[in-house]
């Protein structure tokens, strides 16, 4: 493979800077003590598992 191959299709991504990151993301706005309640409160407990909707 060329060298300049595997660039033509490289997506370079900018630093995030420290005011970037402080402005978009946010602490944790819940935390709980026990992963399985977690799972559950936030939808991951496979409850939905193999279901369809049209």
């Amino acid at each position: 493979m060329r060298p300049s191959a595997a660039r033509e299709h490289e997506w370079l991504e900018q630093d995030l800077t420290v005011d970037y990151f402080d402005q978009y993301f946010s602490h944790p706005e819940k935390v709980w003590d026990d992963f399985e309640v977690a799972m559950t409160s936030t939808g991951y407990d496979g409850a939905f598992a193999g279901i369809y909707f049209n």
